[in-house]
């Protein structure tokens, strides 16, 4: 699955774009029904983000598009 932006799945950077109550659903052909994704799994996306904005190197400039990297050990 191709990532982009802070390295969020497409469905979860639809969700945080299309706002707090916004349902996004996406097409499965292997059951050829749609899936419905909605403010739960939108929460869990922004969870996703805190985590990786916490992880970049205070300090260090984000751009759009950079990708936070974990610290080195």
């Amino acid at each position: 699955m191709r990532r982009s932006g802070l390295g969020l799945p497409p469905i979860a950077r639809a969700l945080v774009c299309a706002g707090p109550r916004s349902e996004v659903r996406a097409y499965d052909p292997t059951t050829e029904d749609y899936q419905a994704f909605g403010p739960a799994d939108r929460s869990e996306g922004l969870v996703e983000i805190g985590r990786q904005l916490a992880r970049t190197e205070a300090g260090r400039p984000l751009w759009p598009g950079d990708i936070p990297q974990p610290r080195p050990q």
